[in-house]
């Protein structure tokens, strides 16, 4: 500190503006329960999007049941008014892709923000395309209150195990 003092810690940092985890697996049922978290250190995003790459085996499970939440003033965002969505799954070996883009009041935000979805997993379609895990890649982009244009990506991975790879229990 310039005066002499001296001190070790150690810690770790992460960003916090976009933070995906699988929230539950329920492997009887073959799904998987995601959050990811929006813009925790609160800063001004203008046309804040987000497209979330889905990998071969896993598909949407229910747009319905597509959520996201305005953690700082605990509203529940309404589709076509304060966000849009759309759903893209080409084929049952190519990746998918889930595309949401803020509107409205949103359109410019520096509230903190919740997103939840199911997938449905199947192992035998993973098998097929050469993969041992789930891959779920999410990426947002938007610009910042200066007007440069932001962008940030996370992925979080599933490995299912070795008896729901060979799609059976003993």
């Amino acid at each position: 500190d310039g005066s002499g003092h001296t001190s070790n810690n150690q810690g770790t940092s992460t960003q916090q503006g976009l933070i995906k985890n699988i929230d539950h697996v329920d492997q009887k049922a073959k799904m998987i329960s995601w959050k990811i978290d929006v813009n925790k250190n609160g800063y001004l995003m203008k046309n804040w999007n987000l497209t979330d790459t889905l990998s071969p085996g896993l598909t949407l499970e229910r747009l319905i049941d597509f959520s996201i939440k305005d953690v700082t003033t605990g509203a529940i965002l309404d589709q076509m008014v304060d966000y849009t969505i759309s759903y893209e799954n080409q084929s049952k070996t190519e990746p998918s892709t889930i595309k949401v883009a803020f509107i409205g009041n949103y359109a410019e935000t520096s509230d903190t923000f919740e997103i939840f979805y199911k997938t449905r997993f199947d192992t035998a379609t993973l098998n097929e395309a050469g993969l041992s895990e789930f891959y779920n890649k999410a990426a947002s982009n938007w610009k910042s209150s200066d007007g440069m244009d932001m962008n940030i990506s996370v992925e979080k991975p599933y490995k299912p195990s070795a008896e729901e790879s060979a799609d059976g229990f003993k």
